[in-house]
């Protein structure tokens, strides 16, 4: 699939189901996402993505035009009935806008304070995990956070254009954001480094 209009238009249809919808995306280096879809805007989607052992852990907006195929499971697929019956559903989602970039971080970095950028220019460069400091239409200025410390670093300008992915609400950056609030009230040293479960 390569026709963005196309792609918002099945994502859209897939707002008010439960079924799990799974997105290839450009660059293919980053990993197919599969989930629930939470909410699709002019040029992003959001995604509330399933994790290997079924839980839903906090959001990634990923650009339409970056969708490469998007496919669904069949009609009572068991991840689906299982979600049902154990009743694992998405965090709250809350007033986030991916109608474009700016509003995207913009209301992301209100609603969570710790966002998580993927540049796709650069193929050797890491995601960036940071606080929204300021943005304009061409480009976000982030805080840098170490996520091995959660000590602030300095601050990375991103032009849109070049982000292809934004996490936010997850396990990784709610740590880092929970470390940086406990700093700042209580002085606390940040016991990480943060590590996956599992």
């Amino acid at each position: 699939m390569t026709n963005p209009a196309e792609a918002a238009k099945r994502l859209r249809a897939l707002t008010a189901s439960a079924d799990l919808v799974t997105l290839g995306v450009r660059p293919k280096r980053l990993e197919p996402v599969e989930g629930r879809v939470m909410a699709v805007g002019i040029k992003w989607v959001i995604i509330a993505p399933l994790t290997r052992d079924l839980r839903f852990t906090g959001f990634v907006a990923t650009r339409i035009r970056d969708v490469r195929n998007l496919s669904t499971g069949p009609r009572g697929d068991w991840r689906t009935r299982w979600l049902d019956r154990v009743d694992e559903r998405p965090g709250e989602l809350g007033p986030i806008d991916p109608k474009v970039a700016s509003s995207l971080l913009s209301s992301a970095g209100e609603r969570f304070g710790v966002v998580e950028v993927q540049p796709d220019r650069n193929r050797s460069q890491p995601s960036l995990i940071g606080l929204v400091e300021d943005l304009d239409h061409q480009q976000v200025r982030l805080r840098s956070v170490d996520a091995s410390t959660a000590q602030p670093g300095p601050v990375v300008t991103i032009a849109f254009k070049s982000i292809s992915r934004v996490a936010f609400g997850g396990p990784r950056t709610e740590a880092i954001r929970w470390a940086l609030g406990r700093r700042a009230t209580t002085g606390e040293a940040w016991p990480g480094p943060w590590r996956r479960a599992g």
